[in-house]
């Protein structure tokens, strides 16, 4: 993953046949999903914060204080619904927020899940992860995360 890069495709995905005997999930295309999605410019930083205020959206980014904070209380990630208010960038924070001026990085976690019920039972991925910030310089207060269970 490159933090310079916001990474969110949105490019159909090729079909490929449904194989519902053994309980698999189909990939399907986002636009299908999310109809305005095709307007979205993800080049675009204003594009993008658009993107993520549209009411359509329901994402929400992750500070990356919030992962240190979990890390530190030896916390696994939380579902989404267990996340509290400070571990969410606020819509103020994404409305201010311009690449330009070198404030947050907005980072896309694609990763496997480590079982069925948790993806990261254990903190190793959220662990990985931070380590990996901090080899590159980056600092975690100043990174905003999607991360699928989470976000």
């Amino acid at each position: 993953i490159s933090p310079d890069r916001v990474l969110f495709d949105l490019s159909p995905l090729p079909s490929r046949p449904s194989h519902t005997d053994h309980n698999e999930c189909d990939i399907f295309d986002l636009k299908k999903v999310i109809p305005f999605a095709e307007d979205v410019d993800l080049s675009s930083a204003a594009s993008l914060v658009r993107f993520l205020l549209d009411d359509r959206v329901d994402v929400k980014l992750v500070k990356g204080q919030y992962l240190v904070e979990l890390q530190r209380k030896e916390k696994t990630w939380l579902r989404r619904q267990e996340v509290p208010s400070h571990g969410f960038v606020t819509r103020e924070e994404v409305e201010r927020w311009t690449p330009a001026h070198g404030n947050c990085k907005i980072i896309s976690v694609s990763h496997v899940w480590e079982t069925r019920e948790h993806p990261d039972p254990l903190g190793f991925q959220r662990d990985q992860l931070l380590e990996i910030l901090a080899e590159k310089g980056f600092q975690p207060d100043n990174c905003w995360f999607f991360i699928d269970f989470m976000s």
